[in-house]
């Protein structure tokens, strides 16, 4: 049944990219928390975490459905359809902006191609939290994203960015810290000066600028699973 507060604040149909919290629920915009309360179709992107985020926001909804890199070429055309028949749909992924090292690609791309709307919902971002905390030159950069997983893959990647001259940003899952950290300082040498920052936005939020050497030793040897982003100084050492 639809509610009545949904009926007065009708969206016009099409597909929105609504950007979430990385970790503290009230970096939410009012206009994502709008369209996530008043959509027709709201799509997360995995169910634990896309109904435990809902109810961080107080959100009350439980018909959530799914778009994730499983299913996301599934899902374009049952989306496409519904916005031609002139529904609003939402998508936002795990935390942060949809698309961004996330689902929403294929998604976007196809409705580039059948000329239908999509409006982005701007809001928080490691990229743009990794740039302003890092106290690096920013103004030019390069996003390398997650990094192969392979070591020699990985290896022969460091050695291709180790010859930009501009900071080289990092994504990376918590468990590959260690390995990530190490060959940092295999390819770049132990002085080079990296910025990492874990729980972005989270009251626990760390930030290390320190040579990666140093960093090594403030991390230790423990599996650390903070959630964290890597910011490789520019230029020559």
């Amino acid at each position: 049944m639809v509610s009545e507060a949904r009926v007065l604040n009708k969206l016009k149909a099409g597909l929105y990219l609504v950007s979430v919290p990385m970790g503290n629920p009230e970096d939410i915009t009012l206009r994502g928390l709008k369209i996530l309360k008043n959509a027709d179709l709201v799509y997360g992107e995995e169910r634990k975490a896309a109904y435990r985020l809902i109810r961080s926001l107080g959100i009350k909804r439980s018909d959530l459905q799914f778009l994730n890199e499983h299913n996301e070429g599934k899902r374009v055309e049952e989306i496409k359809k519904a916005v031609i028949d002139g529904k609003s749909v939402a998508c936002f992924s795990d935390a942060g902006a949809p698309v961004f090292s996330d689902p929403g690609f294929k998604l976007v791309k196809a409705f580039r191609e059948w000329h239908l709307p999509v409006t982005f919902i701007p809001g928080a971002s490691s990229l743009m939290s990794g740039i302003a905390l890092s106290g690096f030159d920013m103004n030019e950069f390069y996003f390398a994203g997650f990094l192969p997983r392979k070591n020699e893959e990985r290896k022969r990647k460091l050695e291709e960015l180790k010859k930009l001259k501009v900071p080289v940003f990092i994504m990376e899952t918590p468990y590959r810290l260690q390995q990530i950290l190490k060959a940092i300082k295999t390819v770049f040498g132990k002085g080079k000066r990296v910025s990492i920052l874990f729980n972005l936005t989270c009251e626990d939020e760390e930030v290390i600028v320190d040579t990666i050497e140093n960093v090594l030793k403030i991390v230790g040897e423990e599996k650390n699973r903070k959630p964290f982003v890597l910011v490789i100084e520019g230029g020559r050492r």
